[in-house]
Protein backbone atom coordinates (compact mmCIF):
# COMPACT_ATOMS: atom_id res chain seq x y z
CA UNK A 1 0.00 0.00 0.00
CA UNK A 2 1.16 3.58 -0.96
CA UNK A 3 1.03 5.27 2.00
CA UNK A 4 1.99 9.03 3.76
CA UNK A 5 5.25 7.06 4.46
CA UNK A 6 6.24 5.56 1.38
CA UNK A 7 5.65 8.74 -0.50
CA UNK A 8 7.59 10.86 1.95
CA UNK A 9 10.40 8.51 1.76
CA UNK A 10 10.64 8.51 -2.17
CA UNK A 11 10.42 12.34 -1.67
CA UNK A 12 13.75 12.50 0.55
CA UNK A 13 15.54 9.36 -1.84
CA UNK A 14 14.60 12.39 -4.90
CA UNK A 15 16.16 15.43 -3.08
CA UNK A 16 18.87 13.51 -1.99
CA UNK A 17 19.85 12.63 -5.86
CA UNK A 18 18.72 15.80 -6.88
CA UNK A 19 21.30 17.00 -3.95
CA UNK A 20 24.26 14.59 -5.37
CA UNK A 21 23.84 15.53 -8.69
CA UNK A 22 23.96 19.12 -7.93
CA UNK A 23 27.09 18.86 -5.53
CA UNK A 24 28.88 16.56 -9.08
CA UNK A 25 27.95 19.43 -11.20
CA UNK A 26 28.85 22.25 -8.98
CA UNK A 27 32.60 21.57 -9.03
CA UNK A 28 32.64 21.18 -12.84
CA UNK A 29 30.81 24.72 -13.45
CA UNK A 30 33.44 26.54 -11.42
CA UNK A 31 36.39 27.23 -13.11
CA UNK A 32 39.40 29.30 -12.49
CA UNK A 33 41.41 30.69 -15.46
CA UNK A 34 44.35 32.86 -16.19
CA UNK A 35 43.76 35.70 -18.56
CA UNK A 36 46.64 38.44 -19.63
CA UNK A 37 45.47 41.79 -20.75
CA UNK A 38 47.63 44.30 -22.22
CA UNK A 39 47.63 47.68 -24.40
CA UNK A 40 48.60 47.69 -28.09
CA UNK A 41 51.99 48.33 -26.60
CA UNK A 42 51.96 45.23 -25.03
CA UNK A 43 52.20 47.06 -21.61
CA UNK A 44 49.89 45.01 -19.09
CA UNK A 45 46.96 46.64 -17.97
CA UNK A 46 46.17 46.79 -13.97
CA UNK A 47 43.41 48.22 -12.09
CA UNK A 48 40.52 44.98 -13.99
CA UNK A 49 38.00 43.96 -11.65
CA UNK A 50 35.49 40.98 -11.92
CA UNK A 51 32.74 43.47 -13.34
CA UNK A 52 35.40 44.44 -16.20
CA UNK A 53 35.28 40.97 -18.18
CA UNK A 54 32.38 39.31 -19.47
CA UNK A 55 32.18 35.79 -20.68
CA UNK A 56 29.81 33.42 -22.63
CA UNK A 57 29.43 29.46 -22.98
CA UNK A 58 27.51 27.53 -25.36
CA UNK A 59 25.13 31.00 -25.73
CA UNK A 60 24.53 31.90 -22.35
CA UNK A 61 26.21 33.84 -19.62
CA UNK A 62 29.43 33.33 -17.78
CA UNK A 63 29.24 34.64 -13.96
CA UNK A 64 32.55 36.42 -13.34
CA UNK A 65 33.31 36.02 -9.27
CA UNK A 66 36.65 37.78 -9.35
CA UNK A 67 39.59 39.25 -10.87
CA UNK A 68 42.76 38.92 -8.83
CA UNK A 69 45.88 40.77 -10.30
CA UNK A 70 48.32 37.87 -10.04
CA UNK A 71 52.33 38.77 -10.18
CA UNK A 72 53.82 35.87 -8.15
CA UNK A 73 56.53 33.76 -9.37
CA UNK A 74 55.89 31.61 -12.07
CA UNK A 75 58.28 28.68 -13.80
CA UNK A 76 59.37 28.86 -17.13
CA UNK A 77 61.02 26.34 -19.85
CA UNK A 78 63.17 28.17 -22.45
CA UNK A 79 62.64 26.00 -25.34
CA UNK A 80 65.54 26.70 -28.66
CA UNK A 81 65.16 25.54 -31.92
CA UNK A 82 69.30 24.78 -33.38
CA UNK A 83 67.95 22.55 -35.79
CA UNK A 84 69.07 22.70 -39.47
CA UNK A 85 66.35 25.16 -40.97
CA UNK A 86 68.16 27.56 -38.44
CA UNK A 87 71.76 26.55 -38.31
CA UNK A 88 72.26 27.69 -41.99
CA UNK A 89 71.30 31.01 -41.15
CA UNK A 90 73.75 32.76 -38.87
CA UNK A 91 71.61 35.57 -39.12
CA UNK A 92 68.78 33.79 -37.82
CA UNK A 93 71.00 31.65 -35.17
CA UNK A 94 72.75 34.91 -33.99
CA UNK A 95 68.60 36.50 -33.25
CA UNK A 96 67.74 33.22 -31.83
CA UNK A 97 70.54 33.73 -29.08
CA UNK A 98 70.34 37.18 -28.45
CA UNK A 99 66.31 37.06 -27.68
CA UNK A 100 66.93 33.91 -25.55
CA UNK A 101 70.10 35.79 -23.43
CA UNK A 102 67.72 38.95 -22.98
CA UNK A 103 64.94 36.56 -21.75
CA UNK A 104 67.01 34.72 -19.31
CA UNK A 105 68.50 38.76 -18.01
CA UNK A 106 64.70 40.07 -18.10
CA UNK A 107 62.84 37.65 -15.98
CA UNK A 108 63.24 38.38 -12.20
CA UNK A 109 65.24 35.47 -10.70
CA UNK A 110 62.01 35.23 -8.41
CA UNK A 111 61.23 32.94 -11.70
CA UNK A 112 62.67 29.69 -12.17
CA UNK A 113 63.93 29.13 -15.49
CA UNK A 114 65.63 25.82 -17.68
CA UNK A 115 67.04 25.58 -20.82
CA UNK A 116 66.36 22.97 -23.43
CA UNK A 117 67.68 23.48 -26.34
CA UNK A 118 66.56 21.00 -29.59
CA UNK A 119 66.75 19.04 -32.97
CA UNK A 120 65.46 16.03 -33.53
CA UNK A 121 65.97 15.42 -29.78
CA UNK A 122 66.90 17.46 -26.74
CA UNK A 123 70.72 18.31 -27.23
CA UNK A 124 70.91 20.58 -24.36
CA UNK A 125 69.41 20.66 -20.60
CA UNK A 126 69.95 22.99 -17.99
CA UNK A 127 67.06 22.58 -15.31
CA UNK A 128 65.46 23.91 -12.76
CA UNK A 129 67.44 24.93 -9.56
CA UNK A 130 70.81 26.38 -11.02
CA UNK A 131 71.88 29.63 -10.42
CA UNK A 132 70.81 32.56 -12.90
CA UNK A 133 74.41 33.13 -13.53
CA UNK A 134 75.32 29.64 -14.48
CA UNK A 135 72.07 29.63 -16.96
CA UNK A 136 73.70 32.75 -18.90
CA UNK A 137 76.26 31.31 -19.22
CA UNK A 138 75.22 28.40 -20.68
CA UNK A 139 73.13 30.28 -23.20
CA UNK A 140 75.79 32.76 -23.67
CA UNK A 141 78.09 30.03 -24.75
CA UNK A 142 75.82 28.60 -27.32
CA UNK A 143 77.96 28.13 -30.26
CA UNK A 144 76.85 27.98 -33.87
CA UNK A 145 74.81 24.64 -34.12
CA UNK A 146 76.56 23.11 -36.69
CA UNK A 147 79.46 23.34 -34.39
CA UNK A 148 78.25 20.54 -32.57
CA UNK A 149 75.86 18.80 -34.74
CA UNK A 150 78.14 18.38 -36.85
CA UNK A 151 77.82 17.50 -40.47
CA UNK A 152 74.53 15.57 -40.16
CA UNK A 153 72.29 18.29 -40.77
CA UNK A 154 69.70 18.74 -37.42
CA UNK A 155 65.92 17.71 -37.86
CA UNK A 156 63.35 19.32 -35.95
CA UNK A 157 61.42 17.08 -33.75
CA UNK A 158 59.59 20.43 -32.87
CA UNK A 159 56.01 18.84 -31.20
CA UNK A 160 57.73 16.58 -29.25
CA UNK A 161 60.37 19.44 -27.79
CA UNK A 162 57.78 20.81 -26.66
CA UNK A 163 55.98 17.62 -24.81
CA UNK A 164 59.53 17.34 -23.30
CA UNK A 165 59.14 20.64 -21.88
CA UNK A 166 56.07 19.85 -20.46
CA UNK A 167 57.20 16.94 -18.98
CA UNK A 168 60.30 18.74 -17.07
CA UNK A 169 57.59 21.07 -15.92
CA UNK A 170 55.72 18.07 -13.91
CA UNK A 171 54.54 18.11 -11.69
CA UNK A 172 52.75 21.41 -12.61
CA UNK A 173 51.79 24.82 -11.15
CA UNK A 174 49.54 27.88 -11.48
CA UNK A 175 51.31 30.24 -14.14
CA UNK A 176 53.95 27.26 -15.90
CA UNK A 177 55.46 28.47 -19.33
CA UNK A 178 56.89 27.29 -21.90
CA UNK A 179 58.57 30.10 -24.00
CA UNK A 180 59.36 28.32 -27.43
CA UNK A 181 61.94 30.33 -29.96
CA UNK A 182 61.98 28.45 -33.42
CA UNK A 183 61.48 29.14 -36.97
CA UNK A 184 58.42 27.20 -36.99
CA UNK A 185 59.79 23.78 -38.94
CA UNK A 186 59.22 20.22 -38.03
CA UNK A 187 59.85 16.82 -40.20
CA UNK A 188 60.51 14.46 -37.10
CA UNK A 189 58.07 14.20 -34.53
CA UNK A 190 56.22 11.64 -33.29
CA UNK A 191 53.79 13.66 -31.68
CA UNK A 192 51.04 15.15 -33.67
CA UNK A 193 49.52 18.98 -32.84
CA UNK A 194 45.83 17.76 -31.27
CA UNK A 195 48.06 15.88 -28.97
CA UNK A 196 50.78 18.27 -27.70
CA UNK A 197 47.56 21.07 -27.85
CA UNK A 198 45.06 18.30 -24.97
CA UNK A 199 48.43 17.86 -22.88
CA UNK A 200 49.41 21.51 -22.28
CA UNK A 201 45.27 22.22 -21.81
CA UNK A 202 45.14 18.99 -19.11
CA UNK A 203 47.71 20.57 -17.14
CA UNK A 204 47.39 24.23 -17.61
CA UNK A 205 50.49 25.08 -18.78
CA UNK A 206 50.48 28.10 -21.67
CA UNK A 207 52.45 28.09 -24.63
CA UNK A 208 54.24 31.27 -25.17
CA UNK A 209 56.10 30.98 -29.20
CA UNK A 210 58.41 33.35 -31.39
CA UNK A 211 59.07 32.83 -34.84
CA UNK A 212 61.96 34.19 -36.25
CA UNK A 213 61.41 33.60 -40.16
CA UNK A 214 64.70 31.42 -40.75
CA UNK A 215 63.62 30.56 -43.98
CA UNK A 216 63.56 33.08 -45.43
CA UNK A 217 67.19 33.14 -45.77
CA UNK A 218 68.98 31.08 -48.35
CA UNK A 219 70.30 27.73 -47.50
CA UNK A 220 67.95 27.36 -44.84
CA UNK A 221 64.18 25.52 -44.40
CA UNK A 222 63.13 24.65 -47.54
CA UNK A 223 59.80 23.26 -46.93
CA UNK A 224 57.31 24.42 -49.58
CA UNK A 225 55.80 27.43 -48.40
CA UNK A 226 51.87 26.15 -47.64
CA UNK A 227 53.83 23.30 -45.34
CA UNK A 228 55.80 26.22 -43.69
CA UNK A 229 52.18 28.26 -43.51
CA UNK A 230 50.58 24.95 -41.98
CA UNK A 231 52.72 24.52 -39.09
CA UNK A 232 52.69 27.87 -37.90
CA UNK A 233 48.89 28.10 -37.95
CA UNK A 234 49.45 24.82 -35.32
CA UNK A 235 51.38 26.52 -33.37
CA UNK A 236 49.44 29.85 -33.28
CA UNK A 237 46.52 27.89 -32.32
CA UNK A 238 48.37 25.56 -29.42
CA UNK A 239 49.43 29.29 -27.88
CA UNK A 240 46.02 31.05 -28.31
CA UNK A 241 44.39 28.01 -26.98
CA UNK A 242 46.41 27.28 -24.18
CA UNK A 243 46.02 31.17 -22.84
CA UNK A 244 49.78 31.94 -24.30
CA UNK A 245 50.89 34.20 -27.06
CA UNK A 246 52.11 34.17 -30.41
CA UNK A 247 54.67 36.19 -31.83
CA UNK A 248 56.67 36.67 -35.05
CA UNK A 249 59.93 38.27 -35.94
CA UNK A 250 60.54 38.83 -39.49
CA UNK A 251 64.75 38.79 -40.62
CA UNK A 252 64.05 42.74 -41.05
CA UNK A 253 63.51 43.12 -37.62
CA UNK A 254 67.04 41.32 -37.14
CA UNK A 255 69.41 42.77 -39.57
CA UNK A 256 72.90 42.49 -39.94
CA UNK A 257 73.65 45.94 -38.57
CA UNK A 258 71.99 45.07 -35.48
CA UNK A 259 73.33 41.65 -34.28
CA UNK A 260 75.43 40.19 -36.77
CA UNK A 261 78.86 41.51 -35.02
CA UNK A 262 80.54 39.44 -32.45
CA UNK A 263 80.55 42.22 -29.92
CA UNK A 264 77.23 44.64 -30.61
CA UNK A 265 77.18 47.85 -28.52
CA UNK A 266 74.22 48.18 -26.13
CA UNK A 267 72.03 49.87 -28.45
CA UNK A 268 72.37 47.16 -31.40
CA UNK A 269 71.55 44.56 -28.45
CA UNK A 270 68.46 46.98 -27.00
CA UNK A 271 67.00 47.22 -30.64
CA UNK A 272 66.31 43.71 -30.87
CA UNK A 273 65.28 42.87 -27.27
CA UNK A 274 62.81 45.36 -27.23
CA UNK A 275 60.98 43.81 -30.21
CA UNK A 276 60.52 40.61 -27.86
CA UNK A 277 60.27 42.26 -24.28
CA UNK A 278 56.01 42.45 -24.41
CA UNK A 279 56.39 39.05 -24.39
CA UNK A 280 58.02 38.71 -20.66
CA UNK A 281 55.58 41.22 -20.11
CA UNK A 282 52.60 38.74 -20.80
CA UNK A 283 54.50 36.15 -19.04
CA UNK A 284 55.05 38.42 -15.97
CA UNK A 285 51.47 39.66 -15.59
CA UNK A 286 48.05 37.87 -15.35
CA UNK A 287 44.40 38.30 -13.71
CA UNK A 288 43.24 35.01 -11.76
CA UNK A 289 39.68 35.05 -12.63
CA UNK A 290 37.25 33.04 -11.01
CA UNK A 291 33.58 31.95 -13.51
CA UNK A 292 30.98 30.24 -13.07
CA UNK A 293 29.81 28.29 -16.07
CA UNK A 294 26.02 27.99 -16.65
CA UNK A 295 26.45 24.57 -16.99
CA UNK A 296 28.58 21.64 -16.96
CA UNK A 297 31.39 20.78 -19.85
CA UNK A 298 30.22 17.91 -21.20
CA UNK A 299 33.33 17.73 -24.04
CA UNK A 300 36.22 20.17 -24.83
CA UNK A 301 34.11 23.52 -26.15
CA UNK A 302 35.32 27.02 -26.60
CA UNK A 303 34.20 29.56 -24.88
CA UNK A 304 34.23 33.51 -24.85
CA UNK A 305 35.69 35.99 -22.57
CA UNK A 306 35.87 39.73 -23.24
CA UNK A 307 37.35 42.28 -21.14
CA UNK A 308 34.29 45.49 -21.26
CA UNK A 309 34.12 49.10 -20.66
CA UNK A 310 31.69 51.08 -18.26
CA UNK A 311 29.22 50.89 -20.81
CA UNK A 312 29.57 47.36 -21.04
CA UNK A 313 31.06 47.35 -24.52
CA UNK A 314 33.89 45.37 -25.47
CA UNK A 315 36.45 47.55 -24.83
CA UNK A 316 39.24 48.82 -27.23
CA UNK A 317 42.36 49.32 -27.09
CA UNK A 318 43.35 46.00 -24.96
CA UNK A 319 44.48 42.10 -26.09
CA UNK A 320 43.41 39.37 -23.85
CA UNK A 321 45.05 36.13 -24.01
CA UNK A 322 42.87 33.25 -22.05
CA UNK A 323 42.53 29.78 -22.41
CA UNK A 324 40.62 29.46 -25.43
CA UNK A 325 38.66 25.93 -24.48
CA UNK A 326 37.36 24.24 -21.49
CA UNK A 327 37.56 20.52 -20.94
CA UNK A 328 35.57 18.44 -18.92
CA UNK A 329 36.13 17.71 -15.29
CA UNK A 330 37.43 13.87 -15.99
CA UNK A 331 39.66 15.20 -18.46
CA UNK A 332 41.35 17.79 -15.67
CA UNK A 333 44.32 18.28 -14.10
CA UNK A 334 46.71 15.32 -14.19
CA UNK A 335 50.24 14.19 -13.87
CA UNK A 336 50.43 10.39 -15.33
Amino acid sequence: MFDKISFAVLVLMAFSRAGSSVAQDQPCTARTVMATVVDHDGNPVEGLQAADFRGEFRGKGVQVLSATLDTSPRRIVLLLDASGSIAASSVTWRAVKRIAEGMVRSVPPSNPVALMVFTDEIRSRVPFGQPRDYLTSRVAALGKPDEWLGKRPGRTALFDAIMEALAELRPTQPGDIIYLITDGGENASRHRPPEVKNALLTRGVRLFTLIVSGWLHPGSWTAPPRERQLYGERLREIAEVTGGCFFSLAPVDYSATEIMHDQPTSEERDSILRRAEHIYQQMGHYYRIEVKLPSAVDQPRGWKLEVVDERGKKRKGVELAYPRKLLPCDSGHRED
